[in-house]
């Protein structure tokens, strides 16, 4: 559509194409603008079309240095945005690593050069929580069989609990058992006599009634 010098000209009263992935319909401005706009809100940071021209966002996060000293810093791209992110994100692991390897300041975990891990011992709760944020439980594994005496205050693992219920139901018999967390009730099978001396089986459930 150039006229006799070659020049470009506008076309106008385009109606909006179609936009697939095999169109090839003509795409008007208004479909430009509104693509461009949609595209601005997504990125932030001020970014907007206008007048056929892009104004740049600028991303403004809070870094973290190696001390763990924070400070805003601006980004013109979101891959620059996010390294500096990435960077915090280390710089804060390694600051909250040494505080609970070396025990610094006020830190809930510390471990010291024996290897004991002490969990808040500088605070003066009575109760630890591992819930999470619903106030839903969780399965705390990895826990080593602790002692079992009077005085002990040991976690007791589920290996343990489940030698000590497999002993217990041995000792009773019945076909008594613990398994997959639950028991299995035994039966004691009597032969009782009644006044005449007739003899016959019954089937009790306790130790207590088997003897009654």
């Amino acid at each position: 559509i150039a006229n006799i010098d070659n020049a470009t000209r506008i076309l106008s009263g385009v109606r909006a194409g179609s936009i697939t992935a095999t169109s090839t319909d003509a795409i008007n401005g208004a479909q430009l603008y509104s693509i461009s706009n949609a595209v601005a809100g997504y990125f932030g940071g001020g970014a907007s079309y206008r007048d056929g021209a892009w104004n740049a966002p600028t991303f403004t996060v809070k870094v973290f240095d190696k001390n763990g000293n924070g400070a805003e810093k601006d980004y013109s791209t979101v891959a620059e945005a996010f390294t500096g992110v990435s960077s915090s994100f280390t710089n804060l692991d390694k600051k909250i690593e040494n505080m609970v390897i070396n025990g610094t300041g006020d830190a809930l975990v510390k471990q010291d050069t024996a290897g004991l891990i002490t969990i808040g011992g500088k605070v003066s709760g009575t109760k630890v929580s591992i819930a999470n944020i619903d106030n839903a439980t969780r399965i705390l594994s990895g826990v080593r069989a602790g002692s079992i005496t009077a005085t002990s205050t040991d976690a007791i693992n589920g290996a343990q609990l489940y030698s000590i219920s497999n002993a217990v139901a041995g000792y009773f018999g019945g076909g008594a058992s613990y398994r997959d967390g639950a028991w299995n009730a035994p039966t004691f099978t009597v032969k009782v006599f009644d006044k005449n001396g007739n003899g016959a089986e019954k089937d009790y459930s306790t130790v207590a009634e088997a003897f009654t």
